[in-house]
């Protein structure tokens, strides 16, 4: 019996030294657990409703010129939550930041990935743009603009 009582620490201290799994690098993104404050240079997609393209439309501009520059998408669920699309544009790519912690019945969770440009692809009945050249996958979907 103080075998097997001597043989239990000596397995603990054994398993907390063992070798750590390689951890990939991410950028750290601190996540709030309480709602933002609307902003109001904030684009806003409210079920189509957008408010503040020209905002938008300036930021893409900016891209087009290598222009620093920074703008927040908040979109809406049907159910009425807000889901977060940060973009800042600097050094010739897009940092993109889609933070769904706010969305009771999505991933609630922050993810980031770094783009090259973003993409406005036309038709007679809408404008779409999403963002082109990422590295990690993420909803890349930014506005789609009914005309």
């Amino acid at each position: 019996m103080k075998k097997i009582l001597l043989l239990f620490p000596i397995c603990l201290m054994l398993i907390s030294c063992k070798d750590k799994e390689e951890i990939t690098e991410s950028p750290v993104i601190p996540v709030s657990t309480t709602a933002y404050t609307l902003m109001e240079e904030d684009v806003i997609n409210k079920y189509g409703d957008i408010t503040n393209l020209e905002r938008f439309e300036a930021f893409v501009g900016h891209v087009e010129d290598s222009t620093s520059d920074k703008v927040r998408i908040v979109s809406y669920t049907t159910e009425g939550d807000a889901i977060y699309k940060h973009l800042i544009y600097n050094d010739n790519s897009i940092m993109y930041t889609i933070d769904s912690t706010q969305d009771r019945y999505g991933e609630q969770t922050v993810a980031a990935t770094t783009c090259q440009s973003i993409e406005k692809l036309e038709t007679s009945e809408l404008s779409v743009y999403k963002l082109i050249a990422c590295e990690e996958e993420l909803d890349d979907l930014l506005l789609i603009i009914e005309k």
